[in-house]
């Protein structure tokens, strides 16, 4: 919520004018008219009527109280206009309803979800396994903006994989919360459509390194595999180097091995021509690099 100024208003005091009494005309008297018998007559003002033949009235005397004085003249105020609020704009009470994508007549679906929070994890790559021999991809199909999925399957047992973006905070699983294939729960897909596998991701360590040739040159796309050697080599991740040579991913505390290969192989049949071994225990690390032979 914005926070609302108040608004002072300003008092104008209109004064009045005030300037020197006006100065009376001075009336010149014409010459008094000669009676008769040679007295002068009496002036008579044009506003007094003429004197009266009778006794003369007691004059009252003149009173020694001050004339009343004016009532003050009243200063005029401005109008008080008070400050116009905005009204709150509308809350909306519509909720998002996740549309979990058509359930294939044969085939899996679920939403992946964050840990703690709830909120969908997009763009999560949701890879199906044989269930053995492993891990042969049978499909694969990627989350949408709810953290929705579906993949269309032939009868069969998998397992499946749930392998978030390199830059996300979230580490990769395997249905049922474990971080290899083994103890990983096999889905049963029998002419008719599976749904509510999900996935609820949890946070990790970021582990990154880069790739370079015998010369010190950064090789990009290089695959790198990763895997949980307590798993029996299980497979966790796979990934590929940027540009500049580098990976990035995300995992759980462990100990992994990471596998190598050139460009230009297939991974992952025979040994990698490079490796190495990281221990993740609660905190972010840069491997050491990796040369391609």
């Amino acid at each position: 919520m914005g926070r609302l100024a108040a608004a002072g208003c300003a008092l104008l005091l209109v004064g009045a004018s005030c300037g020197a009494p006006p100065v009376a005309e001075t009336a010149t008297s014409a010459p008094a008219p000669s009676s008769p018998s040679g007295t002068l007559a009496p002036i008579v003002s044009p506003t007094q009527p003429p004197p009266s033949t009778s006794a003369p009235a007691t004059q009252a005397p003149a009173s020694s109280s001050p004339p009343a004085a004016s009532p003050p003249a009243t200063a005029s105020r401005a109008p008080t206009v008070a400050p116009t609020i905005a009204a709150p704009p509308p809350t909306s009470t519509t909720q998002v309803v996740p549309v979990i994508p058509t359930l294939p007549p044969s085939g899996i679906s679920g939403r992946v979800t964050a840990f703690g929070t709830g909120a969908a994890i997009a763009r999560v790559v949701v890879y199906v396994f044989y269930a053995s021999p492993c891990c042969t991809t049978v499909a694969n199909a990627s989350t949408d903006s709810v953290g929705a999925y579906a993949v269309a399957l032939p009868n069969g047992s998998y397992i499946v994989n749930f392998s978030p973006p390199s830059t996300s905070p979230y580490a990769p699983q395997y249905w049922r919360g474990v971080k290899s294939p083994v103890g990983a729960t096999a889905v049963t897909v029998s002419n008719v459509g599976v749904a509510g596998i999900d996935a609820t991701l949890v946070p990790g360590f970021v582990v990154s390194g880069i790739v370079v040739d015998k010369a010190g040159v950064p090789v990009s796309n290089a695959p790198v595999i990763v895997n949980d050697p307590a798993a029996g080599g299980g497979y966790v991740i796979a990934l590929r180097t940027d540009p500049s040579g580098g990976y990035r991913t995300t995992l759980l505390n462990g100990t992994y091995r990471l596998s190598v290969y050139a460009p230009t192989q297939n991974c992952c049949p025979g040994p990698p021509p490079a490796s190495l071994s990281v221990i993740v225990s609660g905190a972010d690390q840069t491997a050491p690099a990796v040369t391609l032979p």
